[in-house]
């Protein structure tokens, strides 16, 4: 078997000698051992040795996991993996135990965080009743806007910027000493409870402050309500994230039609009910944040009954988890890992 001196052997890796006695003196492949007076001699080693070494270099240095990386950019790694999946932050992939995973090189993540801080998200609403995108009327009524901007200056303490239809810009409270007055006024609503993961709508920037997508946000953050959801500007698009969502009654045509075409151009799903219709993320997202043993049933379900993951979003994981394995059901029940339980 071919033999390589240490200097040979951090040469070919990429390494520095010292690097190759450390590992050797740590002993951390179970490797014959080097002492520092080792290194005045010819040490020698052996091909496949050679190869664990490099291997134990590449996996030490093989780029952020999604929760080192997620860390570093203030989000959470159930996102950040959905961004990578989606090829919006860019990434690779390693085998770790037999399955791959996402790793993020340092200088991608730098990048990407200054990307996120020029998108950061907006704010949604003050508490004074104004939100944005609200439209408003002149007291004449001949005149119409929209709030364009809020910003929060201090706690309980807001800025907030109206776009009239003729182009005129303004903070709110000069309008409102003119008498101007909004058009629609939304009640405090409830927040959804559903910590898996998260639906996300893309939306084409509107070109003007009539254009009917605004009212289209409108609708969504009634129906939604705006403690559900999340907005924020990127370079052509709206995107606006919200937690799974049960419609109470029958939507507009055109809104339905609109739904569907940013969870196409975003990320989710939607089934159809009888009445209604429900919103959520695909399963890919929702096993993403799942850990454990909840995740191992999930998986051997999938695999098991070589069911496909949409017909799976589709009829419901824990009521199709409750008809076909009422056993593991009640598994995952006892362990407290049932929506309702989490």
């Amino acid at each position: 078997m071919k033999q390589f001196t240490i200097k040979e052997a951090a040469a070919l890796i990429g390494v520095t000698p010292g690097y190759i006695y450390r590992v050797l003196k740590s002993d951390k492949l179970g490797l014959q051992k080097v002492s520092e007076n080792d290194r005045k001699r010819n040490t020698l080693l052996d091909e496949d040795k050679v190869m664990q070494i490099k291997q134990l270099y590449s996996s030490a240095n093989e780029g952020l996991s999604c929760a080192q990386a997620s860390a570093i950019l203030g989000i959470s790694p159930k996102t950040l993996w959905l961004k990578a999946k989606n090829g919006e932050i860019p990434s690779y992939t390693v085998v770790q135990k037999g399955r791959p995973v996402y790793r993020f090189e340092p200088e991608v993540l730098h990048r990407f965080q200054q990307k996120l801080k020029s998108n950061e998200p907006e704010v949604l609403s003050t508490k004074n009743g104004e939100f944005l995108f609200q439209p408003w009327t002149s007291s004449d009524q001949n005149q119409t806007g929209r709030v364009v901007r809020i910003e929060q200056l201090s706690k309980g303490n807001f800025s907030v910027w109206l776009l009239t239809a003729d182009g005129e810009r303004g903070q709110i409270t000069a309008f409102k000493e003119a008498g101007w007055k909004p058009l629609i006024t939304l009640e405090d609503e409830h927040v959804r409870r559903y910590s898996n993961g998260t639906v996300t709508l893309r939306y084409p920037i509107p070109e003007h402050i009539h254009d009917y997508m605004y009212d289209h946000f409108v609708y969504l953050f009634v129906e939604l309500g705006l403690r559900n959801i999340q907005l924020t500007y990127e370079e052509d698009s709206i995107v606006i994230e919200t937690k799974k969502y049960t419609s109470t009654g029958k939507w507009e045509d055109l809104h339905v039609l609109l739904l569907e075409q940013a969870i196409v151009r975003g990320s989710g799903s939607i089934s159809w009910h009888k009445e209604n219709f429900t919103i959520e993320p695909d399963l890919e997202g929702y096993l993403a944040n799942l850990t454990g043993k909840k995740r191992q049933i999930i998986n051997e379900v999938i695999q098991n009954d070589q069911i496909t993951k949409q017909e799976l979003v589709e009829v419901g994981i824990e009521l199709y988890l409750k008809k076909r394995h009422p056993d593991k059901y009640k598994q995952l029940d006892k362990l407290g890992l049932l929506k309702g339980n989490e």
